[in-house]
């Protein structure tokens, strides 16, 4: 069966892209990202959006009461501090469903020493290089962006006929990919991660609450209504509690955890985010393999 992202760009990734985008326009200092990258990927109406602050302000009131933007503020930052930290010490940076992430050329002097592996849908990859080459961008000649369909090709083969070096160690971001893959394309996924990677590689991925996809947590049926509606579809959850036990089937040891609470406490302290905090139905993890 066809999907709707074999023939054009993610809608979700533009989605989230504008998300962060409006998060950088922000004078608060809990909601500001430091994505300065977001808003070249944008269409021209969305950039002119962004550029009104009027306009800016409505949207944020439209968005107060799902704590979807805190979430993705959120989940930014906490990747961005992983790459801060953990980047140098990488000989590999491998970027899953990289939709119209920024980080290959925002952090591109703390990995230059890297090679960065971006790999999503062909169709979002082309908007993105077209996006990069309009703006005049120049790409960092050690990010590679290459096309995969996870869920037909063959990771593995992917990464081989693309000089990725295996038992090296090695950076891994899935960033809002998991959900979106079904749980035997999933399984595959990260066991050839944990073959390729080597010891003290770092995987860093959010994932949803198996409960949304049963119907069973507050605001999922909306959140998943609204993805179906941009002609994608929720998958794949893991029960809340057990990432622990689900990454350590691939070799990899849980670091540390961001829930909806814990991004809260971290980044969102003030009297507007006392109201709106980050909705309660993903999660983030980081691991040490």
């Amino acid at each position: 069966m066809s999907k709707r992202i074999d023939k054009k760009y993610s809608r979700t990734a533009q989605m989230v892209c504008f998300l962060r985008a409006l998060s950088y326009y922000e004078d608060d200092e809990s909601y500001k990202s430091d994505d300065y990258m977001a808003s070249n990927f944008l269409p021209f109406l969305f950039k002119l959006v962004l550029r009104i602050k009027i306009l800016r302000n409505n949207i944020k009131k439209k968005l107060n009461d799902s704590g979807m933007y805190e979430y993705i503020i959120g989940r930014t930052k906490v990747i961005d501090n992983v790459f801060n930290k953990f980047s140098t010490e990488m000989n590999q940076v491998l970027i899953l469903g990289a939709g119209f992430d920024s980080r290959g050329i925002r952090f591109k002097n703390i990995l230059s020493d890297a090679i960065i592996f971006e790999l999503d849908s062909a169709k979002t990859q082309q908007l993105k290089i077209e996006k990069i080459k309009k703006q005049k961008i120049t790409m960092p000649k050690n990010l590679k962006l290459i096309p995969i369909d996870f869920e037909v090709e063959s990771f593995s083969e992917v990464l081989n006929k693309n000089n990725f070096k295996k038992n090296t160690s090695t950076l891994v971001l899935l960033e809002g990919l998991t959900m979106f893959l079904d749980s035997i394309t999933i399984d595959n996924l990260f066991k050839q991660i944990s073959n390729h990677c080597g010891k003290d590689s770092i995987i860093v991925f959010d994932y949803l609450y198996d409960s949304v996809l049963n119907n069973e947590t507050n605001h999922g049926k909306e959140v998943t209504n609204t993805v179906t509606n941009l002609g994608e579809e929720y998958k794949f959850g893991i029960p809340k509690g057990k990432v622990k036990e689900f990454v350590s089937q691939y070799g990899f040891e849980l670091i540390e955890e961001f829930n909806a609470d814990q991004l809260k406490n971290k980044f969102f302290s003030n009297e507007r985010s006392d109201n709106n905090k980050p909705i309660d139905l993903y999660s983030i993890a980081i691991a040490k393999k």
